[in-house]
Parts: C-alpha cells; sequence; structure tokens
C-alpha cells in the first residue's frame, strides 16, 4: 500500500516508531514533541494551531520556523539533483519528481546527509516496499515507473540518523507530480497537388507541461512516415488517387520524447492536373561573348496560374532584355518572373547585350573647313583616309541643318554605301539644335565594326546656295 500524508499514517508512524504525539492544544505555550522508546526527543516552537482539513490531512501550524539544525545530529536532504532531470531535492526536506510514463523503468534517487562527522543512517519508515535506502552512501532509490507507474500525490520518507549517543529523523515529502503531456498539434497544408510535386505542411501549437522543446513527425497517408524534426516538412506523392490523402502529425518533447496524440487530418487530392514547363533560351551579343547565366534553364510542374522564377547573373559590361515575363533589373543579380502561366514557354529567351565603353586614347581626326555651296544641291566629295582600324567613328557637322542639308552618303573602302544619298539615312543623329550642329556615330550602330583601315568617301550637299559649315571626323 502507497502511503500518503493523511491523519492515519500520521497515528501509524507514531505507533510504529512509539513516538506518541504529547500534547496538541491550541494554545500558544503549547509545543508538539516527539519521543522514541528510548527516550530521546525532538521538540518544535510553541504550537499556534491545528487543523484537519477536509482531505483528513492533520496541519500543525508552529508559531516559528522549524529550525533543523538544532537536531542532534542534524539532517537533511542533500540537493544535489540526480540522473533523472525530473526530480528536484530541495533542502532540508522535500523532494519533487515527475511520473513517467507508463511501463517506463524509472528510478529518483537522492541523498540524506548531516553537518555532523560521523553520523550514520537508516531509514526506519519508506514510501513503500520497492524503495530502498543504501546506508553505504546515504542514497535513497525508488522506482517510481512501471505498469502503472506509482500514483500521483505526496509519500514520506522517514531517515534516522545517529552520531554516538545521540539520535535524530527526518520526515523528508516526496510528491510525485503527474507525468509531462504534450498537446496534439494542428496541420495546414494545401488541399490539391500533382504526382511529383513537393508540397509543404505546417504542425504547430503542441505544447508541453514542462516547457520543453517540441518537434514533429508527419504521417503522409500513403504509408510513409516522417523522421523526427522541427516543422514545417515536405512531401510528394507519386500516384493520383481520387480519394485525397489524409495528412496528420504528432508532436514529442524533447528530451524526454513524451509523444502526443495525432493531430486531426489535412487532407490532400494529388490529380493528374495539367502542368506546364518554361525553358530559357540565352542569346548572347555578340555571340562570341559570354554576357551571363540563367539558373535553372527550365522550370516544370507549374500548375495553371502559377509562375516560374528565375536567378540571372548579368556579366559586368553587359545588360540583359527578355521576350516575356518581367526583369527586376537589367544589370547584376536579378530575377525574371513569369506569372500566370497557362501554356507551356518553350523559348523564354533573355539576350546579354555588351554595352560600348567609352572610348580611351588619343583620336584620329579629320577636319575640313569652311566650305561654301555656291550652288543649291552642290555635292561636295571628300576621300577620308583612316589610319588605322577604329571602334567608333563620330562626325560633326556645323552649320547645316536637316532642312538645309541636300545629300549625305559615306562608302567604306569595300565599296558599301551607308546611307546611300538621304540624309533621311543617318545612323544616330545625337544633336541637331538651334546652331546647326549635326553628329553621326558609327561603331555598333554601323554594321562594320571595326571601321576598316584605309579610303572612305563622304560626299554631302546642301540646299541653298552660300552655306557655310565646317566638318569635323574622329575615329577612336
Amino acid at each position: 500500500m502507497k502511503k500518503r500524508i493523511n491523519l492515519w499514517l500520521i497515528m501509524f508512524l507514531a505507533i510504529s516508531l512509539a513516538l506518541p504525539i504529547y500534547s496538541m492544544t491550541q494554545t500558544a505555550s503549547t509545543k508538539l514533541t516527539l519521543e522514541d522508546s528510548t527516550g530521546n526527543r525532538i521538540s518544535t516552537p510553541g504550537i499556534k494551531s491545528f487543523t484537519i482539513g477536509t482531505d483528513n490531512n492533520l496541519v500543525i501550524y508552529l508559531d516559528q520556523p522549524f529550525n533543523f539544525t538544532d537536531l542532534l545530529p542534524d539532517i537533511s536532504v542533500d540537493d544535489t539533483q540526480g540522473t533523472y532531470t525530473n526530480c528536484q531535492p530541495t533542502k532540508p526536506a522535500s523532494v519533487t519528481a515527475t511520473q513517467p510514463a507508463a511501463g517506463t523503468s524509472l528510478p529518483i534517487t537522492f541523498k540524506v546527509t548531516s553537518a555532523t562527522p560521523g553520523t550514520s543512517f537508516t531509514m526506519p519508515v519508506g514510501p513503500e516496499s520497492i524503495a530502498s535506502f543504501n546506508t553505504t552512501t546515504n542514497t535513497f532509490s525508488w522506482n517510481i515507473g512501471g505498469s502503472p507507474p506509482v500514483l500521483v500525490g505526496s509519500y514520506l520518507a522517514v531517515f534516522e540518523g545517529t552520531s554516538g549517543a545521540n539520535k535524530s529523523q527526518l520526515v523528508v515529502m516526496i510528491k510525485i507530480n503527474p507525468a509531462e503531456t504534450v498537446t496534439a498539434p494542428t496541420v495546414s497544408g494545401p488541399s490539391a497537388g500533382a504526382p511529383g510535386v513537393f508540397y509543404q505542411f505546417t504542425a504547430s501549437g503542441s505544447t508541453s507541461t514542462l516547457s520543453h522543446d517540441i518537434e514533429y513527425q508527419f504521417d503522409w497517408g500513403d504509408g510513409n512516415q516522417s523522421g523526427w524534426s522541427a516543422s514545417p516538412q515536405s512531401h510528394s506523392w507519386g500516384t493520383a488517387s481520387t480519394t485525397p490523402y489524409n495528412i496528420k502529425a504528432k508532436a514529442r518533447c524533447v528530451p524526454d520524447h513524451v509523444e502526443s496524440a495525432w493531430s486531426g487530418t489535412s487532407p490532400i487530392t494529388i490529380s493528374n492536373i495539367p502542368t506546364y514547363t518554361v525553358t530559357v533560351n540565352v542569346v548572347n551579343n555578340p555571340s562570341t561573348a559570354t554576357g551571363g547565366s540563367v539558373s535553372p534553364m527550365s522550370r516544370s510542374g507549374i500548375t495553371s496560374g502559377g509562375q516560374a522564377i528565375f536567378n540571372v547573373t548579368v556579366t559586368s559590361g553587359f545588360t540583359a532584355s527578355v521576350n516575356g515575363g518581367s526583369l527586376s533589373g537589367t544589370t547584376g543579380t536579378v530575377t525574371w518572373t513569369f506569372t500566370d502561366v497557362t501554356s507551356d514557354i518553350p523559348n523564354a529567351t533573355i539576350t546579354f547585350t555588351q554595352q560600348p565603353t567609352t572610348p580611351t586614347g588619343e583620336a584620329w581626326v579629320w577636319d575640313r573647313y569652311p566650305m561654301f555651296f555656291l550652288n543649291p544641291e552642290e555635292e561636295k566629295v571628300y576621300i577620308v583616309n583612316i589610319n588605322a582600324n577604329y571602334t567608333y567613328l563620330k562626325m560633326s557637322i556645323s552649320g547645316l541643318t536637316m532642312n538645309t542639308m541636300g545629300t549625305f552618303s559615306w562608302t567604306f573602302p569595300d565599296g558599301r554605301i551607308l546611307p546611300q544619298n538621304s540624309k533621311q539615312g543617318l545612323v544616330d543623329i545625337v544633336s541637331m539644335n538651334g546652331a546647326g550642329v549635326l553628329a553621326l556615330r558609327a561603331g555598333n550602330n554601323i554594321p562594320d565594326n571595326p571601321i576598316p583601315q584605309g579610303n572612305h568617301v563622304l560626299r554631302i550637299s546642301a540646299s541653298v546656295p552660300s552655306s557655310y559649315f565646317k566638318i569635323s571626323i574622329e575615329a577612336y
């Protein structure tokens, strides 16, 4: 029979230990004295009052704190924690432990100690027969596990210390608290999906009565279970099903591994719904350069209305442009996003274009000025000898405007003409202000890169007579 703190136990202890209760009147001068068969006594401070509670417990209130050091020899429990982390001894005479799960073998241990050298100890009364006390190490041990485990409640153990002719006794309260429990989690996740695609589910809301950390295990409804780890977790289903897969989870605490019940289910229906693929095509301009990279080169398994996101790295000196979707930028590290995908996109093209660099070094210069047109449409012809291959060509004409210019053409050494006798054919008019400055840029703008060495022919005319102009050509 397990012994609990109640009136019957007090009477049993008094009779079995021959420690009669001498006086229990409710006067301030009355004291409680315990005496054993040899005449040794333990006295308390004055009794203030006492009562018998509704649970038949006898409660005695003292008018001063009980000083255990008055015992000879003094006795107390050692408050060093044992191997079971959920058992805590507290000086002078209490121990609190947590009931283990059913079927678990779990001894609680603590030691009895005294500051009086040479004190030896015995345990005249233990909480039940399976509790033991090692008089060599002064260690109490009690396996509170089993099937069923020791019931929740308060228990007593009485220890006797002997030092020479002196004896004293210590009643230790052992309180067994309810076993740790973990509440079941709540599971949430998508309700529909496609075969072979990973979907993420979240378990949350579980708590431990001892405030321990929590981890989760998922049952995926297809015969597979996850390992124990943090939430969320992901899973894929290989085949479609006309009935949903019911996902559930349970929690357990760390480190005691007390498990919760299974949660309710979160169903997901796996159907052979259409999915789409976006495939990337990379174009480099010029083709001999590598203007950047895209990762991955394709996205598949996209359901209708879904999106595809690609990571793009643009090489320094290049810019990126696309034929669909949207870029978060044109240089550096950017993202390329397709939204509301409703069909396959087999040729999502991204073009990396090399940008012209600022010309450096000394320019080759060809100048002609002043020049006059004596007759309307009089054509001036100039041989422009370029002394080397260059990358860029810039021509500035002052004194003419688009209204007063007649014809214009530029002939390359190999006979190609650009443009042919048409001022509207100028490749890049970069300025034409009120002062009448016209500029032509070549290089990447003219399909002849580099600008070749040799004799180039410039033909130009004015639409009004006596036009004064100056022409300057620079090659870099």
